[in-house]
């Protein structure tokens, strides 16, 4: 930008409202807003912003290839970074510390792409989301997300690709996804709800020591109200302190490959009209085992391809199916 900020760079048309003293009612919107936008780098910045705002920094209004890069977030508002009204927004290198609720937030159909950065509660103190995601969409690689309550919420239509992309970047091994919580403070490693989905795709995702040790419906993925996990070899959870993946009301997730190892409760655990399917063509097959439970599911629900699932040797489950589905002619 000719004559303007150090750090932001703009090869098109744009606006870049920094709202250090703009409020609305006595709220503070965004330390940096950016809207109505094309073609926006910002790197090298520092932001901390107060319990006031809404946000550190804000990007709305259809910007479109806004790229933040080398970035340190902190602060007491509701968001670190918040994409809105179907932006389009590329994160890397961007570390986003204690927000007052979520580190990154995704909303109004807007896209997002991350890699190698950190969100991070410091303290693991209640209630705090590295990634919340509604009716918003989110490609991630190569990032951390450390003691949250949940590490990634998606929910009303909203979806998560665990997948690598080379858009901005060369891709750089390993690339996994890690969902962590030494604190032990966390409830979901990744709560998928309301119509929306995770996929993983040729990316790792780690998850260790999530859930709570009284169980319930905490987990390393929590997948409900009809929403949809759709994960292979790529998935791995060890050390629940509650269930490994719980799917319940309407849900499904289809597993192949995946791992879940060492909960204090269920490993699988499906419930309330709910499916998962464990496909075959994986070596090694899927591991669900040294849970509290290895595999279970109500009267209501059903686990296909028994056959593809690797020691499990406590099984509570009446509905668990040898292959796809029941013998048919």
């Amino acid at each position: 930008m000719s004559g303007g900020i150090p750090g932001v760079e703009s090869n098109g048309s744009f606006e870049v409202f920094l709202l250090l003293l703009e409020t609305v009612h006595g709220l503070i919107i965004h330390v940096l807003l950016i809207e109505a936008s094309r073609s926006i780098t910002i790197d090298g910045f520092a932001i901390h912003s107060g319990a006031s705002a809404l946000g550190d920094i804000g990007i709305g209004r259809n910007s479109i290839d806004v790229q933040l890069r080398n970035l340190t977030v902190d602060g007491a508002s509701g968001f670190g970074i918040f994409v809105f009204e179907s932006s389009q927004v590329s994160l890397a290198h961007v570390t986003a510390r204690n927000p007052g609720f979520a580190t990154v937030g995704v909303v109004d159909v807007s896209d997002v792409h991350i890699e190698s950065s950190l969100f991070e509660n410091s303290t693991g103190a209640p209630w705090h989301v590295g990634l919340f995601v509604v009716s918003g969409h989110v490609t991630i690689q190569n990032t951390t997300i450390r003691n949250m309550q949940v590490g990634i919420d998606i929910s009303r239509s909203g979806s998560v690709d665990i997948q690598s992309f080379s858009s901005y970047y060369p891709v750089s091994m390993p690339n996994d996804v890690l969902i962590e919580s030494p604190a032990g403070t966390n409830f979901y490693g990744v709560s998928v709800g309301s119509g929306s989905l995770l996929n993983l795709g040729a990316a790792k995702l780690r998850i260790t020591n999530p859930g709570q040790p009284w169980g319930g419906n905490t987990a390393g993925v929590l997948v409900s109200d009809g929403g949809t996990l759709s994960a292979g070899a790529n998935l791995v959870i060890s050390g629940s302190q509650g269930q490994g993946v719980f799917v319940s009301n309407n849900s499904h997730a289809s597993l192949a490959g995946s791992s879940i190892t060492g909960s204090g409760h269920g490993g699988l655990v499906v419930a309330n009209l709910s499916t998962v399917a464990v496909g075959a063509g994986t070596n090694p097959m899927t591991q669900i085992t040294g849970n509290g439970t290895d595999l279970f599911c109500d009267s209501k629900s059903v686990i296909t391809g028994g056959a593809n699932i690797a020691n499990a040797t406590s099984v509570n489950c009446g509905n668990l199916l040898t292959g796809d589905t029941e013998p048919v002619p």
